[in-house]
């Protein structure tokens, strides 16, 4: 992300991102907008998993009072808790995709 992002910190509530994330935690969830405000904040990636999004998703319904981009990180831990164990993760044209065999379908 460095080059095209400068990122200014993260927000949460009891983070289990410990102290190695290497960004400045900047307050709790609640604190978003005022954050967004203080640092002109013109995009926000939300990467908590999906059972932890929801005060966040009341942030983002009532605004901002500014033009923000609001981009998620899809949570890969449910998707990927319904898929066989031996996965490989591979690149194509710089981009990074999940392969996996199916499972084959038994017959009674």
């Amino acid at each position: 992300m460095a080059g095209r992002y400068r990122v200014v910190g993260y927000v949460d509530n009891g983070s289990d991102l410990g102290e190695d994330a290497g960004l400045p935690l900047l307050g709790p969830i609640a604190w978003l907008e005022k954050l967004v405000q203080a640092h002109a904040v013109d995009e926000v990636i939300i990467a908590l998993p999906s059972d932890r999004r929801e005060q966040v998703s009341q942030v983002i319904a009532r605004g901002f009072h500014r033009h923000v981009k609001i981009k998620v990180v899809p949570d890969l831990d449910g998707l990927l808790s319904n898929l066989p164990q031996r996965l490989e993760v591979s690149h194509v044209g710089g981009r990074p995709y999940i392969s996996f065999a199916s499972r084959a379908k038994v017959s009674s």
